[in-house]
């Protein structure tokens, strides 16, 4: 026991030091009210759909914002065509550099049996998202996000259908 607290007053006193020296953000900063707006178009890549395209538009207000798009996924002998909505959330809202969370659906059209569409299914699948928009060196808007969705609604009922997409978009 009494080798225990040697080491653990030492990283106590250490952690203290290290936040001692945070800058602190001015008040201002806080208060400024944040309207931003802008389409995009991104790319993504992940499972079960390996690459896909999309175009979308997205608003955020202060902490709170949403997007709206629709894409395509053109594989040899997969198509999907999907739209989706999501709400997103901004911790610390800024224009420069921002992380988000959010809540979103998507639905779309899958045909995963060759190229006859009337083979396809339709599903509904929500999701959770994880992201960061930033400005480049250029000034140009640019974003990054990970979604995922752990099941979807297809053929009158839910099934377990994981997936992953990890997203890189241009603003424009």
């Amino acid at each position: 026991m009494k080798k225990w607290i040697i080491p653990i007053l030492f990283s106590f006193c250490f952690l203290s030091a290290l936040r001692g020296n945070e800058k602190e953000t001015p008040a201002s900063n806080e208060c400024k009210d944040i309207d931003d707006q802008y389409g995009y178009f991104s790319f993504s890549f992940g499972f079960p759909a390996l690459f896909g395209l999309n175009i979308g538009y997205r608003s955020q207000h202060n902490h709170n914002g949403f997007e709206i798009g629709g894409g395509v996924v053109p594989l040899v002998f997969i198509y999907e065509l999907h739209a989706y909505t999501s709400y997103l959330y901004y911790p610390k809202p800024s224009l420069d550099s921002q992380f988000y969370f959010g809540l979103g659906v998507r639905g779309g059209y899958a045909n995963c049996m060759g190229n006859k569409w009337r083979r396809g299914a339709g599903y509904i699948a929500p999701g959770i998202i994880l992201g960061k928009s930033y400005l480049n060196p250029k000034n140009d808007k640019r974003f990054f996000q990970v979604a995922v969705s752990p099941t979807a609604y297809t053929h009158k009922k839910f099934r377990f259908a994981p997936s992953i997409n990890i997203s890189y978009g241009y603003a424009f």
